[in-house]
């Protein structure tokens, strides 16, 4: 088994945001054994990560900093984090599936219960179940935020979402389309919304 894996960054929200994105465990760069490399914030151990990719189009900004980053979600009142304190993984893999969580992420799990009024916007229906669960072991009930599960911004999604029939859909109306562009689509009409 795997060592043990603690998550590198802290939860970030205030009291004023909107809504959150909440994922599962950061990936890391698998090439650099210690210490783990997770990339200077949220969605950055692996490049291939389109999240950033993904905000820059819709807000139309550069999000190359972790500075960046920070300032795009302050703007727009949205906070980050991910429900997975510590894991270990099963196999050298960043995949949802690849780890077990060892300890929830009681920060976050905790600022859903004191802010029912923010939106939680889940990287995939992985970490929205991650939640669910960890919030029920935790609280002894479910929470009653607004929720939705965006498509997963993680490169390996994209033959989920190529068989989804709305993508084949927006394909035919677009011949140019692929599933980087439907995501940025699809995602517009949940972050659009908190701003």
């Amino acid at each position: 088994m795997n060592e043990i894996e603690c998550h590198p960054f802290e939860s970030f929200f205030e009291k004023s945001y909107k809504a959150i994105i909440i994922g599962t465990f950061p990936c890391r760069d698998f090439k650099v054994n210690y210490p783990f490399n997770y990339g200077d914030w949220y969605y950055s151990g692996s490049s291939r990560n389109m999240l950033w990719d993904i905000l820059s189009k819709i807000y139309s900004v550069n999000l190359d900093t972790r500075q960046e980053k920070e300032n795009l979600l302050k703007t727009n009142k949205i906070g980050i984090a991910d429900i997975a304190k510590s894991i270990h993984r099963k196999i050298d893999k960043c995949g949802d599936k690849d780890f077990i969580i060892e300890d929830y992420n009681d920060e976050l799990l905790d600022i859903i219960k004191d802010n029912p009024g923010i939106k939680l916007m889940f990287t995939s229906k992985i970490a929205q179940n991650f939640t669910k669960s960890g919030f029920q072991t935790k609280y002894g009930r479910s929470y009653t935020n607004l929720e939705v599960a965006l498509l997963p911004p993680s490169p390996s999604a994209s033959r989920y979402i190529g068989s989804l029939d709305d993508y084949k859909e927006y394909k035919m109306q677009n011949s140019t389309a692929n599933t980087k562009t439907f995501r940025v689509k699809k995602y517009k009409e949940h972050f659009i919304l908190v701003s």
